[in-house]
């Protein structure tokens, strides 16, 4: 029954394998004194507690949580009945930057793509299936989502004085971005499909953490100097997660 899957750590005895069938991820933080539990819309459930909490206790949190976890799953099962998976085809709309555009499937000479105000354009050489045009879609997602974030990390990085060692993309499921202790920020590419104002705070709060490299009043200050649509960005990546499934196929 139990499935624990842990990241950047190893499996501790104590802990069992896995836990109602979903991932675990364990973070021990320095500066984090209690144990807090998040059971995110993936599967996955996240527990962050202080580095000196030992692994019996974890397990003695979680397993006194279970009813609680078992209620928010059930609460996300019924979400995703009521969301059928969108058929990646001519006609069907899919949020860029903020907003659903209908995708728009054409015949050319060669492969190609435009965004305009309405519509995702896709020319192929010729009809495609599904999980073809599905590849030619994600191109489309990176390559916009790489170019307009390396603009806005260049624009906030000078804006705030705080300039990355490095810059990477991912596509990852569960975070937006993340910063190294080596000042190696990494942001997801999938952001192109949000409006630019939560573009904007998730680029702000890396490129903070490489002042604070924890989440503590003085980063949250730093935070707010430059943006005051915090709560407004998170609300909207939750509301709104279900819309990047189709990317995650």
């Amino acid at each position: 029954m139990f499935q624990l899957t842990l990241f950047k750590t190893q499996p501790p005895k104590k802990l069992p394998e896995s836990f109602l069938g979903y991932k675990l991820k364990v973070m021990k933080r320095p500066y984090q004194r209690s144990i807090k539990l998040t059971v995110k819309y993936t599967g996955e459930i996240l527990m962050t507690c202080s580095k000196t909490t030992s692994n019996s206790k974890l397990l003695e949190f979680l397993l006194e949580s279970e009813s609680w976890i078992e209620k928010i799953q059930k609460k996300y099962e019924i979400e995703k009945q009521k969301r059928p998976l969108k058929k990646v085809a001519h006609g069907e709309s899919f949020y860029f930057l903020g907003r659903p555009r209908v995708l728009n499937l054409k015949i050319h000479k060669s492969n190609a793509y435009e965004v305009t105000e309405d519509e995702l354009r896709l020319y192929l050489k010729q009809t495609q299936a599904e999980p073809q045009i599905l590849e030619h879609l994600k191109k489309l997602y990176k390559k916009q989502g790489k170019a307009l974030l390396i603009k806005k990390v260049n624009h906030w990085s000078q804006v705030m004085g705080l300039y990355p060692t490095k810059l990477s993309f991912r596509a990852q499921k569960t975070r937006w971005g993340s910063c190294s202790s080596l000042g190696h920020v990494s942001l997801n590419w999938k952001l192109i499909l949000a409006p630019e104002f939560v573009i904007d705070y998730v680029v702000i709060h890396e490129l903070a953490h490489l002042k604070h490299q924890n989440h503590s009043k003085r980063f949250w200050n730093l935070v707010s100097q430059y943006t005051d649509r915090t709560a407004d960005s998170k609300n909207w990546l939750k509301k709104h997660y279900f819309e990047f499934e189709f990317l995650d196929r």
